[in-house]
């Protein structure tokens, strides 16, 4: 007889025929080893090994598959990876391609705006410009799927926000280096020191300012914070001025310019100033390195009715549909124009000619754009200067003339 674990299902000894019988009413014993009385030894994949294909199946066989599925995986991520490398190359020569292209059809647009320019005959008819200070149309640039658009505009066809502090060092730095004084007895400018023209600018600059922050509903303090944001003292003009002790308390700190803006994007760093006072003004107003006098030949309508309180957007109207006709040639004709009867109007801080114009170009390559500003000094009988080249994605170019 054979002698059975207590509890294992089996019963007597082996029944006839010399066969075991197994729980479950199975008489193979492979698959009931794991569940058996040999259960303590181990598990079928241990104790039992099959035919597959004519092939015995071990644990070594088991590892080398692993192994070679580890060997594709890393095959794959680093084919993935050399060609993820690959596009980004490609992208990159491409990209850089657009941008020199972009470069070279820019620099050509401002060989275009300073010929243009130069054909301006200092003596002649002075040009005008439309209601929004355009003088020209720059022809369309296209080239390898760049387009490039532009428009050249008189930048003193707007109020320049720096003649507020500017005017008054400029002309009183010319009083002290008058080119009449006797060799080597020039003076030195003095600190504070101000001349009467330059004081005279600065003052029609503020009014004129003045004026137009009002007709656009911005608050007339925020000219007390711009005049200290300009000017070279730490004097804080209360209640609303702001020097470093107010800028340094913000998050995060800036200091005061204490210098006439570079770009009129600037006045966002200003006390007050918020995009929606900025976005009412910024057509009107421009930031120029050197003094410079309105041009009544191409200011546009909001620089017209900031020179005086009697003049309204009709009587702006009026000007630029005039000197469309005909441009003034003088300020004296300007002055005495019937849009103007009855006005005391002085010739302070303005011009019938410029010397700062805008080159603004709209780039356009793969269906997305981007604008560039470009600020042009013009000087008589010489090439003009490029003061500086400025990104600008909110340009709008005009259809038309």
């Amino acid at each position: 007889g054979i002698s059975t674990p207590a509890g294992s299902g089996w019963s007597g000894g082996p029944p006839r025929g010399g066969k075991l019988n197994y729980p479950g009413g199975s008489s193979s014993a492979s698959g009931r080893i794991a569940s058996g009385p040999f259960a303590a030894f181990g598990s079928s994949a241990d104790v039992l090994t099959a035919r597959c294909h004519g092939q015995r199946l071990t644990r070594h066989n088991g590892v080398a598959l692993v192994a070679m599925l580890l060997v594709l995986a890393v095959m794959v991520g680093v084919t993935v990876a050399a060609a993820t490398a690959h596009q980004f190359g490609v992208r990159r020569a491409f990209n850089l391609d657009r941008a020199e292209t972009s470069m070279m059809l820019s620099r050509a647009a401002e060989l275009w705006a300073l010929d243009w320019l130069q054909r301006l005959d200092p003596q002649g008819a002075p040009a005008a410009a439309n209601a929004l200070g355009v003088l020209a149309v720059m022809p369309l640039l296209e080239e390898y799927g760049v387009r490039v658009e532009g428009q050249l505009v008189d930048a003193q066809s707007r109020l320049n926000i720096n003649d507020l502090v500017l005017a008054t060092r400029t002309a009183a730095a010319s009083e002290a280096l008058a080119p009449d004084a006797p060799p080597g007895e020039e003076e030195e400018p003095v600190d504070g020191e101000e001349s009467e023209e330059g004081t005279d600018a600065a003052k029609r600059t503020a009014e004129r300012l003045g004026r137009l922050i009002a007709s656009r509903q911005v608050p007339e303090a925020l000219l007390a914070a711009l005049r200290d944001w300009l000017d070279e003292d730490s004097d804080t003009r209360y209640p609303d001025g702001g020097e470093d002790d107010f800028y340094l308390r913000l998050e995060p700190p800036y200091r005061t310019a204490n210098a006439g803006l570079g770009r009129i994007e600037e006045l966002l760093l200003v006390r007050g100033f918020t995009r929606r006072e900025f976005e009412r003004i910024a057509g009107d107003v421009v930031a120029l390195p050197g003094p410079a006098p309105l041009n009544v030949n191409t200011a546009t309508p909001g620089a017209l009715t900031s020179l005086h309180d009697r003049i309204d957007r009709y009587d702006a109207q009026a000007l630029i549909e005039l000197r469309g006709t005909q441009p003034f040639d003088a300020l004296t004709d300007f002055l005495a124009s019937d849009p103007l009867a009855g006005v005391d109007l002085p010739e302070a801080h303005l011009t019938v000619r410029s010397s700062y114009y805008l080159l603004q170009l709209r780039i356009t390559r793969d269906g997305d754009w981007f604008g560039t500003t470009t600020l042009i000094e013009s000087i008589p009988d010489e090439p003009g200067r490029i003061v500086w080249r400025a990104r600008s994605d909110d340009l709008e170019i005009a259809a038309a003339l």
